[in-house]
C-alpha cells in the first residue's frame, strides 16, 4: 500500500476507536531511511493517532 492508502486506512480504523485508544507504535528496521520514518509519522498523526511511539528492538550500545 502506498502512503495515501495508509493514511486513509488508518483514519478509517482510528475513527472507530474511543479517544483514549488511539495510541500507535511504529517499528521499522534500522536500514530504513530516517526521513521516510518521519513521513510515516506525519501520515499517522494526520490519521488521528495519538500518542505515537517508536518501538526499538535493540540498541548499538548498552544503556547505563
Amino acid at each position: 500500500m502506498d502512503e495515501e492508502q495508509l493514511g486513509t486506512r488508518l483514519s478509517d480504523e482510528l475513527s472507530k476507536r474511543p479517544t483514549d485508544k488511539k495510541t500507535l507504535f511504529i517499528k521499522a528496521p534500522k536500514t530504513i531511511n530516517y526521513g521516510y520514518i518521519v513521513q510515516i509519522i506525519d501520515i499517522v498523526k494526520g490519521a488521528g493517532a495519538e500518542p505515537i511511539g517508536l518501538q526499538i528492538d535493540y540498541l548499538d550500545e548498552p544503556v547505563s
